[in-house]
Formats: structure tokens, C-alpha cells, sequence
């Protein structure tokens, strides 16, 4: 499968977006925090994440374009880590910010390969009970998301690092518990599928994907999170 590079590269495309990111983030606190008395707490979390990278990295496909050649591995399940920061409310709901980041073997043709996955989330969980355990829906987005091969981007002479990102490339839905054994302890664990692309690709040649590659993939999420 070749898929043709779109070569109207926007550098500051990112850095751009980090004020509506946060915009849209310090919005969402904002409108939790109205009317919201004493049944809400800002919480720090650190969880195990068991990543999944699906979608067009299959193994054998490529891009292409401008004269430069990069690989889409097929990856490996890995376990990584996720760090969040969000606001916890008794009354139904739970707002989150949150790193994941993972390192994935993978293989391509048959070479053995090796892969960074960072992805930026801002999910809503919704809990249905105020219970010590209470099930809960996982609705997000993923505000960046990037996979970079190591080595994965050529021109026939040097190899380079690829690097396939998107911002508001993706959705999350899932599911899970939300445990609340004690009044600043929450203990979580949910399962949330990514759907969505990466747009744009770093390497030898960089530039936007002109229709974009598959970015979909499972999470699985154990953690806990200290409530202040």
C-alpha cells in the first residue's frame, strides 16, 4: 500500500494548538467546578498501560513522497505508563488529563524493529453509583498522539528516525471500575479503544499525510490516584 505525501508541512502546527488544548482543558475544570460545593478534588495519578498500536501498521506497508521511504512496523503489545492530572466529583464524574507513553518491538518484512508511542488524552468518565466501586463510561479525545520508528525513514543513502503524529486525530471510548476505598485514594482500571489517524510524518522528507493512516488501538489502564 503507497500512499502519497501531501507536502504543505506546517512546523508550528503543534505548538499552535498547546493554547486550545489547554483552553479547552482548564474550560472543562471550570464548568465541573460550578455549583460543585465540597464534592470535588484535584487528584495526581500514575497507572500501568498496556498499549496496543493497530491500524495501518501492518508490517508491510510504507509511505512515500518527496523522495523519502517510511515504514509502518507491525507493533507489539506494550506495557507503559500514563500520568494524569485531573478533578474528581462525587456526583457522577471525573475529568482527566493524561500522558501515556510506551516502547514497542515490532517487526517489518521480517527486521526486527523498535518504536516510541506518546499520546496526549483529555477523557471523561462518567460513574454511575456513588458506591465504593462504581462502573464508569470513558469518553475522550486524544489531543496528540505520535508514533516514532527508530530508523524507520530512508532516501536510499541515510536512515532517520519516522515520527507519525496527529492532533485531534482520534477519539476514546471505553469503559471501567472506580474504586474509592478512602476519602484522597481512588484506584482505576479501564479499557478504552482509540479511533482515529495520524496526519503528518517526520523524517528524511516531512510533510502532511495527504489521506491520513490508520491510528487505531486498545489501552488497558491500572492506576491509582492520590485525591488533595
Amino acid at each position: 500500500m503507497i500512499l502519497e505525501l501531501m507536502f504543505m508541512y506546517k512546523a508550528d502546527l503543534f505548538s499552535r494548538n498547546w493554547a486550545v488544548i489547554f483552553s479547552i482543558y482548564f474550560f472543562l475544570l471550570l464548568s465541573v467546578n460550578v455549583n460543585a460545593g465540597t464534592g470535588i478534588k484535584t487528584f495526581i495519578g500514575l497507572s500501568a498501560a498496556q498499549v496496543e498500536i493497530g491500524g495501518s501498521m501492518d508490517g508491510d506497508s510504507f509511505v512515500t513522497g518527496g523522495g523519502s521511504l517510511e515504514i509502518l512496523p507491525e507493533q507489539d503489545t506494550a506495557l507503559g505508563m500514563k500520568i494524569s492530572y485531573g478533578q474528581f466529583h462525587e456526583k457522577r464524574l471525573l475529568w482527566e488529563l493524561s500522558l501515556v507513553m510506551s516502547d514497542h518491538d515490532g517487526q517489518w518484512l521480517g527486521f526486527d524493529t523498535k518504536s516510541e508511542f506518546f499520546g496526549l488524552n483529555l477523557d471523561a468518565k462518567i460513574h454511575f453509583t456513588d458506591w465504593i466501586v462504581r462502573p464508569a463510561l470513558v469518553i475522550g479525545v486524544s489531543l496528540y498522539n505520535s508514533v516514532t520508528v527508530e530508523d524507520g525513514s530512508t532516501d536510499g543513502f541515510s536512515v532517520e528516525d519516522a515520527k507519525y503524529n496527529g492532533v485531534f486525530d482520534s477519539l476514546r471510548f471505553g469503559g471501567g471500575l472506580i474504586i474509592h476505598p478512602h476519602e484522597n485514594w481512588l484506584i482505576d482500571l479501564n479499557v478504552v479503544q482509540r479511533y482515529g489517524s495520524y496526519s503528518n510524518v517526520d523524517g528524511i522528507e516531512s510533510g502532511e499525510l495527504e489521506d491520513g493512516i490508520e491510528g487505531d488501538g486498545l489501552s488497558t489502564e491500572f492506576g491509582i490516584k492520590y485525591l488533595f
